[in-house]
């Protein structure tokens, strides 16, 4: 039979023609299933009699909690609607026994199931119901196994050694088909579990192909046991939902945790995806997907470029709090990630800058003590020591403008940190020349930086002869007053010149 299910499935259930059996080989088949399936699930006359009434009384509850005509409930025909299913079992007490043990729920719809079973054959002189042992052989087939493998596994419909799922369970399946709200896993139980789009993968996908096909094997958490379902022929269903974004999410702080220990092969600069841009900072997600922030403080030139959402970065991991790692966030604190982008692009800049070089910058901040310059398109800050050697002091403002073109000396670069030390101060010709005639400053920059290279490595030497010396002489040796200023004459009107 092919039909339609939800969700655009299909569905194909091989039936064929029911093969014709004799009278010796049904019986042969009734009286083998019967002797067995009644060794699993035994019941004797008194029993038999027992569970009746019982199923009595529950028809009779049933009637009367459904209003007849004109909303009052009829009374008088309660017990007699219940008596009716009754006589239905009584009358036809070895079909029902022998039923019992292939459909064991056939005794509580007697009525229905006589209904279906007279349809076309209806007789008001015979109205025995006989069991047809070739229809059940032909389900045995259709199936792969016998009622009694069921009995045997089921442990007589007692279910004693079945495992059941529980709430947080890591459970094995196979993906079995796709469609765009997510998928459906084979995981041994009576339905397809369901795995929601949004429990794919912590990274947003569109569609639950990008990360899975139809036949992987899969590990999942059960997050859900009584998601409301439709089979077909039952009224009320359940199906078990699935996760993996749980264990993804384990792996990826995993992998934090050995970046913070500082593990061999691992490293703390991160691309992330930009997802929004908050007043704050901006949010974004690893290749992992872990959400963090990068605070307006480590931004640099990116602070609210709206620009940078949807693309990726460089960042570099500041601090992590795995005890966050199942909130929702919605304000800086909440994040259990924090990174710097400032960071990652001064070690990016620093591995390509080297110690006396001369760059074109372009002035972007201006405090009272420092000067943010971009530098092949990252922020670095020049402090007020580092501009001028003049003896009178200044205003930076009065110095530079926005958005002007300069040219700064590297005098320091750390590539494992990515510190870089600038400045325009050592460009100077003559202590204050900045302040008096910036633009021959800038003309003579490249002449006037190699000069004071050889000058600062010059100074270096001798203090790292100094220190040398000071410790082949041991921890004994009493200090020498006095010492040695690496910038020491660097600054002096004719110490380039």
């Amino acid at each position: 039979q092919v039909g339609s299910l939800p969700f655009g499935l299909q569905r194909v259930v091989g039936t064929g023609e029911v093969a014709e059996m004799s009278e010796e080989e049904e019986e042969a088949f009734l009286r083998e299933r019967r002797e067995n399936l009644s060794k699993l699930m035994p019941m004797t006359e008194d029993e038999f009699d027992d569970e009746i009434e019982e199923l009595r009384f529950e028809w009779m509850h049933y009637f009367a909690a459904n209003k007849q005509k004109n909303g009052r409930l009829d009374r008088i025909d309660k017990p007699r609607k219940a008596g009716v299913k009754r006589r239905i079992v009584l009358r036809n007490r070895n079909f029902f026994q022998s039923l019992r043990l292939f459909r064991p729920i056939s005794l509580r719809y007697s009525q229905a199931l006589e209904k279906i079973y007279l349809e076309g054959n209806y007789d008001i002189e015979d109205r025995t119901m006989k069991f047809n042992p070739a229809f059940w052989a032909h389900t045995e087939k259709i199936a792969g196994f016998s009622y009694e493998d069921w009995a045997n596994e089921t442990s007589g419909l007692k279910y004693d050694n079945w495992q059941t799922f529980a709430l947080g369970d890591l459970v094995e399946g196979e993906v079995v088909t796709l469609n765009d709200r997510g998928a459906f896993v084979e995981i041994g139980d009576k339905s397809w579990a369901f795995l929601p789009l949004e429990n794919c993968s912590l990274s947003p996908i569109a569609h639950p192909d990008e990360v899975l096909s139809i036949g992987d094997k899969i590990t999942a958490e059960v997050i859900d046991l009584t998601a409301e379902s439709k089979v077909d022929g039952e009224m009320v269903a359940h199906q078990k939902v699935l996760s993996l974004t749980k264990m993804q999410s384990q792996v990826a702080w995993d992998e934090i945790d050995a970046v913070l220990r500082v593990e061999e092969g691992t490293s703390n600069v991160f691309e992330v995806l930009v997802k929004q841009m908050r007043p704050w900072g901006a949010i974004v997600q690893t290749e992992r997907g872990l959400e963090g922030f990068v605070p307006n403080a480590h931004l640099a030139d990116k602070v609210g470029d709206s620009a940078i959402v949807g693309t990726k970065i460089d960042v570099e991991l500041l601090r992590a709090d795995r005890s966050k790692s199942d909130l929702r966030p919605s304000r800086p604190s909440d994040f259990a990630l924090t990174f710097s982008y400032a960071n990652a692009a001064t070690k990016k800049i620093a591995s390509s800058l080297q110690e006396g070089q001369v760059v074109t910058a372009v002035v972007k901040e201006l405090t009272a003590l420092t000067v943010g310059v971009d530098i092949m398109n990252c922020r670095c800050t020049i402090r007020k020591v580092d501009i001028s050697g003049s003896p009178k002091n200044y205003d930076i403002a009065d110095i530079f403008e926005l958005n002007e073109e300069i040219k700064v000396y590297v005098i320091s670069v750390l590539e494992k940190t990515g510190a870089i030390r600038l400045s325009t101060r050592a460009l100077e010709f003559k202590k204050g020349a900045l302040l008096t005639n910036k633009a021959e400053v800038f003309e003579r920059a490249e002449k006037t930086a190699a000069k004071y290279l050889e000058q600062a490595s010059a100074v270096k030497d001798k203090f790292e002869s100094a220190l040398s010396g000071a410790l082949d002489a041991g921890a004994g040796t009493k200090k020498k007053s006095g010492g040695i200023d690496i910038e020491s004459g660097l600054d002096d009107d004719d110490a380039i010149f």
